[in-house]
């Protein structure tokens, strides 16, 4: 796929199986081969908030959603439907900030490790103002479906 730096022309809805209020990522920034740029903030009516804001293990789903969106991409190049997803694990996960603050954008890049199938793979990095804020490696798995190869 083609690298753009500016947004992209997409609805968010239509590359993840999510509905709101469940969407987290409010816009996708950028696409490259191996990864995407997105952006997602909270507004007080968010069902994260909190009175000091939103705690920072959410932006695990955040980059699970990331995620979806950059395999979501890829199913649309493929003329596939978008299906269910699911995070099965995190690892190297760390957090720099103890939350985060409503209305603070977070720009949320996650790039394709490994995998074809449907594990994979995918390293996340989330930043706020240029500074690091949390960073993972999360493991994903799409429900297949009759003519996927194994």
């Amino acid at each position: 796929m083609e690298s753009h730096e500016s947004e992209w022309p997409v609805q968010i809805r239509s590359l993840m199986p999510h509905r709101p209020p469940m969407i987290l990522i409010d816009r996708l920034i950028q696409v490259t081969a191996d990864g995407v740029v997105c952006e997602a903030s909270f507004s007080s009516d968010s069902v994260y908030a909190r009175a000091d804001g939103v705690p920072n293990v959410v932006v695990l789903e955040c980059m699970a959603q990331a995620v979806s969106v950059f395999v979501g991409l890829f199913n649309r190049r493929e003329s596939k439907p978008i299906r269910d997803g699911y995070l099965v694990g995190v690892n190297s996960a760390r957090f720099y900030v103890d939350s985060f603050a409503i209305g603070e954008k977070l720009r949320i890049v996650a790039t394709h490790a490994w995998g074809d199938g449907p594990f994979a793979s995918f390293k996340c990095q989330t930043t706020v103002g240029g500074s690091e804020a949390a960073s993972a490696t999360l493991n994903v798995y799409q429900v297949p479906q009759a003519g996927d190869e194994h």
